[in-house]
């Protein structure tokens, strides 16, 4: 049995789709469906099944619309018709999946109980190094004791940068060095420090059920990008008729209402012609093309799940 029928039936059958459609796969579904950040899930991802069509067709029927206008009448006739044609329709999805993915994703919900500021005292720094300098100091002995003033400033330090800065203002004919203490090259020395909440007070990540509408493409590991992405119109069109849920109240933000799932072998993108996977082993240059391949095809509305099978 070729591989891609191998997937379909895995597919089709309900206690072997989990195989397929894991919960690392669900996600990826789920991130092109929604503006949803993976990295927040804190659970695996599961799915809900409302129905699940096998070898969804497109539509045999055909309309046709026409006007007639008599001379001189403002208003034209319009004549709608619908037939079927009686023809076999052509194959448009492997299936077509309409339901939901079930996400957790973390809430943070930590609060500030309390801030602190600090400015430096700069000011009083140089002014002591200075007044700890005999009246005959050189300008080098005024350099280095400038900075090494600096340098016991806490919250923070100035750094080599800042600190010529003020030297170069104090050389350049500055009567008091002391008064550059207060902001150094563009950064106000000003510290800030937040206390929070205790951690482990969040509340449980509570479930949420985004609606979906799926059409697979399955195919094989010979099949061509070219041929893939002429089936994806199909297949979009095969869903058409399927209707989108509304999504609940403080879901992230839809993208696809409907979207196209490539269900295909891990090997397909061990083909180097894919974009990325220049360098590491062969594993790396595989999941380095099937990551950017998900993200060129997510904003075309297209997900890639991959199936290794034995």
């Amino acid at each position: 049995m070729d591989t891609a029928s191998q997937i379909v039936l895995r597919l089709a059958d309900p206690s072997a789709r989990p195989g397929v459609l894991t919960a690392d796969a669900l996600l990826a579904v789920a991130t092109v469906a929604y503006d949803l950040d993976p990295a927040l899930a804190t659970a695996p991802a599961t799915a809900v099944f409302d129905r699940f069509d096998l070898a969804v067709p497109l539509g045999s029927h055909v309309s046709a619309t026409a006007q007639f206008r008599r001379t001189g009448e403002p208003i034209p006739w319009e004549v709608a018709a619908s037939w079927d044609t009686g023809a076999v329709p052509p194959p448009a999805a492997d299936a077509v999946w309409a339901g939901s993915i079930v996400v957790r994703t973390a809430i943070v919900t930590d609060t500030i109980v309390g801030v602190s500021t600090a400015e430096p005292d700069l000011d009083a720094a140089f002014a002591a190094a200075l007044a700890g300098l005999p009246a005959t100091a050189t300008p080098d002995q005024v350099r280095a004791a400038l900075r090494g003033a600096a340098a016991t400033v806490d919250s923070p330090p100035l750094t080599d940068t800042e600190l010529d800065g003020v030297l170069a203002a104090f050389a350049a004919g500055s009567t008091d060095v002391r008064v550059l203490g207060r902001a150094v090259g563009g950064r106000e020395t000003l510290v800030t420090g937040l206390r929070m909440s205790p951690a482990g007070q969040d509340p449980a990540p509570a479930p949420v059920a985004l609606p979906v509408v799926v059409s697979f493409l399955v195919a094989d590991a010979a099949t061509s990008p070219r041929t893939l992405l002429q089936g994806t119109v199909a297949a979009r069109l095969g869903a058409a008729r399927y209707p989108a849920a509304a999504a609940p109240a403080g879901a992230p933000a839809r993208l696809h209402d409907r979207l196209v799932c490539w269900v295909v072998p891990g090997s397909l993108f061990d083909d180097p012609g894919w974009p990325g996977g220049a360098s590491g082993t062969a594993a790396q240059q595989r999941a380095a093309r099937l990551t950017a391949a998900r993200s060129w095809l997510a904003g075309q509305g297209v997900a890639v799940v991959t199936v290794d099978l034995p």
